[in-house]
């Protein structure tokens, strides 16, 4: 990271969409070791970069715990600026295709993260109020 500052890199984008396990794997996203993710974002801080993060609301599966973990990750982590979005499948992914029956939108122009378009846990104005109560928040810069 310090040859990135020193090449004049400002800041590094983290995809983390959900600290949690196993809502990690409902989305194909793989096996990481979540402690090594926060230690590699406070190396990066360290460094001097600022750190981006990339997270989702409204997984499948996703539960109230899983919401506290995302709140306490946003509390502890060298987080400087977020961008949290609402869970939205493209058209061709295997969460598109396997979630057909659950997808609530289906005139594309209006499918984007901004909106639930996939049945969840939560009520759609729940998930809207998630992203706008994280939007309130001192702690990190919120962006769009």
């Amino acid at each position: 990271f310090a040859a990135m500052k020193e090449a004049g890199c400002l800041k590094v984008g983290f995809g983390l969409e959900d600290p949690d396990e196993k809502m990690r794997q409902s989305l194909d996203k793989g096996s990481i070791d979540i402690e090594a993710c926060r230690q590699v974002m406070q190396q990066a801080s360290d460094a001097g970069l600022s750190n981006r993060t990339y997270l989702m609301l409204g997984t499948p599966g996703q539960d109230d715990a899983s919401i506290a973990n995302i709140k306490d990750v946003l509390q502890t982590w060298p987080i400087d600026e977020l961008r949290i979005a609402i869970f939205c499948p493209f058209p061709g992914t295997p969460a598109w295709n396997e979630l057909q029956g659950q997808i609530k939108v289906r005139y594309l122009a209006k499918y984007d993260t901004n909106w639930p378009v996939v049945a969840s846990h939560w009520s759609d104005d729940d998930l809207v109020d998630g992203l706008r109560e994280i939007d309130e928040s001192d702690e990190i810069d919120w962006k769009p």
